[in-house]
């Protein structure tokens, strides 16, 4: 296990102390930056939180719940016709199902070969049990203009823009004399500023803050690179059905999306914890009209 894979494995364990109780992001971010001193065989990790929280999250062991507030994933199971995945069943119930599972890429996590024999067990326990389909999801998603559309509107001209910083694409806040017309802005150099998102030269949107909605920030993000025809990151391989994800700011629960399917297709070639997925080339036109005929086709 390498080290920040240990260090995760202690944030969830700190979850699993008390599974019911909701966790303040105050509180995990003092945690993380504790454990990372204490254990880390590399010093202090910058940004130590996302390093270890949001992986959590992304792989479904963590859930997020609105006003700042995080705890232990219930015990559910999801399946397609070839697997099954069992996220945050205590032993005592996999005991009771007599089947090995075929992995347990993490703690927390087990992967067994489908059957009615296996699915039938969890459900007489009173496990939720969902059948998965990526493409059927996605379809469902709004596109990312509608969900912005929703955010509240804000007024520059009460800021003006020469005071506003610019999240430049080296994903650090700048400021120039020249903005594009799309982006995402801050009023100030602090973190806790106000972020916002141009939308074009006379519509601001106000980006809903982490505590309220975990993903904000990176739709912003996303729909700022979409707009200026940036690349966003993502690349796909047909040939191995594979989805290349290099982009720290994609959204969670899309990246949540993704490695679950990955659990459940038994792909080899693949590897969710690196950021490759995968995907189906039915999925990906799905997945890729979302996102504005955006990715690397190769």
């Amino acid at each position: 296990m390498n080290n920040l894979k240990h260090l995760q494995e202690g944030l969830l364990n700190w979850f699993r102390y008390s599974p019911t109780e909701l966790k303040s992001f105050y509180s995990i971010n003092k945690l993380c930056r504790s454990i990372s001193q204490r254990y880390s065989t590399t010093g202090y990790l910058n940004n130590v939180v996302y390093k270890l929280l949001y992986p959590l999250i992304k792989i479904g062991l963590i859930e997020f719940y609105g006003d700042g507030k995080f705890r232990l994933s219930p015990t559910s199971i999801l399946f397609n016709q070839h697997f099954l995945l069992a996220c945050c069943a205590p032993e005592s119930i996999r005991e009771k199902i007599g089947v090995a599972s075929v992995t347990e890429p993490f703690s927390g996590i087990a992967i067994y070969a489908y059957s009615d024999r296996v699915l039938r067990g969890f459900m007489n326990q009173g496990i939720p049990c969902n059948h998965f389909n990526l493409g059927s999801i996605l379809s469902k998603i709004l596109p990312l203009q509608q969900i912005i559309k929703e955010w509240e509107d804000d007024d520059i001209e009460a800021i003006g823009i020469a005071e506003l910083c610019y999240w430049g694409e080296g994903n650090i806040w700048i400021k120039k004399d020249d903005y594009p017309k799309c982006g995402v802005f801050r009023n100030g150099n602090e973190n806790y500023n106000k972020k916002l998102l141009r939308i074009n030269n006379h519509q601001w949107k106000r980006i809903p803050e982490a505590k309220d909605n975990i993903d904000a920030f990176s739709l912003a993000v996303l729909f700022g690179k979409i707009y200026n025809n940036y690349n966003i990151g993502l690349s796909y391989v047909a040939s191995e059905q594979v989805l290349s994800v290099n982009n720290q700011y994609f959204p969670l629960s899309l990246e949540r999306l993704l490695f679950i399917n990955t659990l459940l297709s038994g792909h080899s070639g693949a590897d969710g914890y690196l950021g490759k997925y995968f995907i189906n080339q039915k999925d990906v036109e799905v997945l890729n009209n979302l996102l504005d005929q955006k990715i690397v086709m190769l």
